[in-house]
């Protein structure tokens, strides 16, 4: 018998919806230090 496992929610999407665009943007840079795509987004 398979057994479903369900995945713990590490945050709210309420939480996102709150912050402003560039509060977003800033999470998105810190947890994605990918420089080719920073470097594409600045330009």
């Amino acid at each position: 018998m398979a057994f479903i496992t369900r995945q713990k929610q590490i945050f709210e999407c309420q939480e996102l919806e709150i912050l402003g665009d560039l509060e977003r943007f800033g999470l998105v840079k810190e947890h994605l230090p990918d420089e080719r795509l920073m470097q594409h987004l600045v330009q």
